[in-house]
């Protein structure tokens, strides 16, 4: 009995320590990667984390190397590998060390040292770069895919009709980075773009549900045939408006709407204000057609979120009736407050800027807007070289007085009138230039009558004063 329970005992201490040094052996092993792992394409088969690592290192630095090719009929966009895919090994490494941790020691000891466990592929884990993916996106829509337009109204013969939507069509970026992802490890990357339709917000079914039919309000104001750059603003300005849809409760921003004037969208140097002085700049004459809508929208009685008025009177509105706009500075907002849709309808008519609103109901008030003049300030006088002008000669183009105007908008209902201040605005007066004459005269020109009608005056032309701003 004694002699075996000493062998009992004497088994017992040496399986115990069998087992302590098996799990030396285990938790010395612990960083290596088990039998017949891979990780993505790469064997790592009971490598060491860091030689797995290194090995995984430079299978990336190749592959980062590789193209991708995007494709749509015949046009090919290319990218590389490592500009659109962040691989990440670390993560992978540590998911295929977690095969032998989450088994009994014994097996996993057992598995790796005879060879028998069966392959196990961890994904290579990666992600791909949005903002590259994006970019390049954007790139290719710009060439190959279509903005959906909407449904919008026109006015011929003064009628309302509708011109249907088109569908647009954009890069389905879900669906590519799929296939992104479906061939990253292939030897070759070939992807021929998935392209989506967009539907408009606008449809034909959309606009004649809005049962627009009824004219609210109109303005106009008139311009100098004889300016054709600033006509030309007006027009370009004038088309994007015309027909536009202010949604119940819309806040419209002119310059959101009409978009940066600049010379790429066809905008031209025509006068406007700039330090009590007429200058040329480009798009001089879109803010008549902001101060025409102004005047559109207070006759329409809708809220002004925002409106800043000239430094110095226009010619085209009477005082504190003008609104100027420029670009990401001052702007023209107003807010649709009638509780339905409204349409704008902007047209030129000879030397006229016509605007219109529409909507699906009748105006049942008449509104009038008077301008009131508190004081007046004299136009100084200031004196410029003219050097087209003949020595000794001048020419003097003639200033406008400034003034402090109250507007006030008065509404007539149908059982009452109200009378509400619109406005308080101060104009600096537009000064007095005198121009004198530098041009030498040449020695023809002295032998010549001054007074013969047949000789042409060298005189710049002169700018009407009464459309000069933008």
């Amino acid at each position: 009995m004694r002699k075996n329970f000493f062998i009992i005992l004497l088994l017992c201490i040496i399986l115990v320590f069998f087992v302590i040094i098996l799990i030396f052996i285990y938790q010395q092993n612990n960083d290596i990667l088990p039998y017949n792992v891979r990780i993505g394409p790469i064997d790592v088969s009971k490598l060491r984390k860091e030689d797995a690592s290194l090995k995984i290192q430079s299978y990336i630095e190749e592959k980062n190397d590789q193209k991708i090719i995007f494709r749509y009929n015949n046009k090919k966009y290319e990218i590389t590998v490592g500009e659109l895919i962040i691989f990440n090994p670390e993560k992978s490494i540590k998911e295929a060390l977690l095969i032998k941790k989450e088994e009994f020691f014994l097996k996993s000891f057992y598995l790796d040292k005879f060879n028998k466990r069966k392959v196990t592929i961890i994904p290579l884990n990666y992600a791909i770069n949005e903002q590259n993916l994006q970019s390049i996106i954007t790139k290719i829509e710009k060439e190959i895919c279509t903005l959906p337009q909407n449904a919008r109204f026109t006015f011929r013969q003064n009628k309302l009709q509708i011109i249907d939507e088109k569908e647009g069509t954009e890069i389905d970026k879900e669906l590519l980075k799929t296939m992104i992802s479906n061939k990253i490890f292939d030897d070759e990357i070939i992807i021929d773009l998935p392209l989506k339709k967009i539907k408009p917000f606008y449809t034909k079914e959309k606009l004649k549900n809005m049962n627009i039919k009824y004219e609210i309000a109109s303005f106009s104001t008139r311009f100098n045939l004889n300016q054709k750059d600033r006509i030309n603003n007006i027009k370009l300005a004038s088309e994007i408006l015309n027909g536009i849809i202010i949604a119940p409760t819309e806040v419209f921003s002119f310059n959101e709407t009409v978009g940066e004037r600049t010379k790429e969208k066809g905008y031209t140097d025509a006068p406007i204000y700039f330090n009590n002085e007429v200058i040329q700049g480009t798009g001089g004459g879109v803010c008549q057609i902001s101060t025409t809508l102004y005047n559109l929208v207070l006759l329409a009685d809708l809220e002004v979120i925002e409106r800043h008025h000239h430094s110095m009177p226009v010619g085209y509105v009477p005082p504190g009736r003008d609104a100027t706009v420029s670009y990401g500075i001052l702007d023209l907002k107003f807010k649709n407050s009638t509780g339905g849709y409204l349409v704008l309808s902007t047209e030129i008519i000879g030397n006229n800027l016509v605007m219109k609103f529409f909507s699906n109901e009748k105006f049942n008030k008449k509104i009038d807007i008077i301008s009131e003049i508190v004081n007046t300030f004299p136009p100084g006088k200031i004196q410029k070289i003219d050097n087209n002008l003949e020595l000794g000669k001048t020419r003097i183009e003639e200033g406008r007085p400034g003034c402090k105007v109250k507007v006030w908008k008065i509404i007539n209902y149908q059982d009452r009138i109200e009378k509400k201040l619109v406005s308080i605005d101060t104009y600096k007066p537009l000064n007095t230039i005198e121009y004198v004459g530098k041009k030498p005269i040449s020695s023809l020109n002295q032998y010549i009558d001054k007074e013969d009608p047949s000789v042409e005056n060298n005189t710049n032309d002169l700018l009407d004063i009464n459309a000069v701003n933008q």
